[in-house]
């Protein structure tokens, strides 16, 4: 089990911000500012720098992916936490890195990441792929236990496989990677991240596929330790986060290719849900996807176009069966690079 570590209350102290309007000023003095931002935007200006140089792709898409959580405690114990594993963020990083994309990827801690996701299946953990009498031995060197356990013979190519991937993108400098925990740091992160991205314009791709809390506990309002049980009942009042995508379309980076999702569990409710999001935003794209399909199929909402539904899987001809084609976030892929093309060669 991994430990979810958080900023001490000496820590959270800090001197006022001044922010765009009153609901950023509030929300963004009522959380925690990451402890590594500075550090971390110093890594997002590199990249900035590189895209721009770059002789090969001028194009970056910014993924965010995971789930925040909501701190109940300033020495946090107890907290709220969002559905998500990480997997459609981390299969999107791939896809794009491997269309000659940057990627900046924006992820909870111990979610899920690009090409290692593929060694965490249900079915295996890290142990599954070793073995202590493999044929890739380095026979040169002295035989002692610890030499002796390798990547198991069954699974070297594909082990070798993600790991030269992962190794490539990282040496060159094509993915990025950022962590958050809680949605204070997520939002913090949002918006430097697209003010950064900003310089690029169409270039860019937002691609907020986070689950971001709606709500959360200010800071003045949170308890100092840990909150005791008893036999009583236990009330705890959340107030609203603000929706920050307008901000990200209006103001922080107006003129890249914003992508949202919108996760429902009632078909019927969806697709209203999506153009609602468009129309309050006014962004280029939501992604419409239900919670017992997600993997499986997806609706693109695009302004002043039919819905267009995606699916992972292709009929085998001459039958009435369906077999699995690549993960859906290849369909999701190659429909957003077509769609961003035409966003870059539109006119303003």
């Amino acid at each position: 089990m991994s430990v979810i570590q958080h900023s001490t209350p000496e820590q959270q102290q800090r001197k006022v911000q001044h922010f765009e309007d009153e609901p950023l000023n509030k929300f963004f003095n009522s959380v925690v500012l990451p402890l590594e931002y500075d550090n971390e935007m110093a890594k997002v200006k590199s990249l900035v720098h590189r895209v721009i140089n770059s002789t090969t792709s001028k194009k970056v898409i910014f993924i965010t992916s995971g789930g925040t959580i909501v701190p109940f405690e300033k020495n946090m114990v107890r907290f709220l936490d969002n559905f998500s594993g990480g997997g459609r963020g981390a299969s999107t990083a791939e896809y794009f890195l491997e269309q000659g994309y940057h990627v900046l990827f924006l992820s909870r801690k111990n979610s899920l990441q690009p090409f290692v996701k593929n060694l965490m299946l249900h079915e295996t953990n890290f142990f599954s792929f070793l073995d202590n009498n493999s044929m890739h031995c380095n026979h040169n060197t002295a035989s002692t236990p610890k030499e002796q356990v390798h990547i198991s013979d069954k699974y070297y190519d594909q082990v070798s496989s993600l790991f030269n991937k992962w190794k490539k993108y990282i040496d060159s400098g094509h993915l990025e990677r950022i962590y958050f925990q809680t949605v204070g740091e997520y939002l913090y992160y949002l918006r430097g991240i697209s003010m950064e991205l900003s310089i690029l314009k169409k270039n860019a791709i937002i691609y907020a596929a986070a689950a971001v809390s709606d709500f959360y506990i200010p800071l003045d309002h949170m308890a100092k330790h840990k909150i005791q049980s008893n036999n009583q009942s236990l009330t705890v009042t959340l107030d609203p986060v603000p929706k920050l995508i307008k901000y990200v379309v209006s103001t922080w980076a107006p003129h890249a290719f914003t992508v949202t999702f919108k996760l429902e569990t009632d078909e019927n409710i969806l697709g209203s849900k999506c153009l609602m999001s468009l129309n309050n935003y006014k962004h280029q794209l939501v992604i419409g996807n239900l919670l017992s399909s997600y993997k499986d199929c997806v609706v693109f909402h695009t302004p002043n176009k039919a819905p267009q539904t995606i699916c992972r899987k292709e009929p085998i001809h001459g039958t009435d069966k369906y077999v699995p084609a690549h993960t859906i976030e290849n369909d999701i892929g190659e429909h957003l690079i077509i769609l961003h093309d035409q966003f870059i060669k539109a006119d303003n």
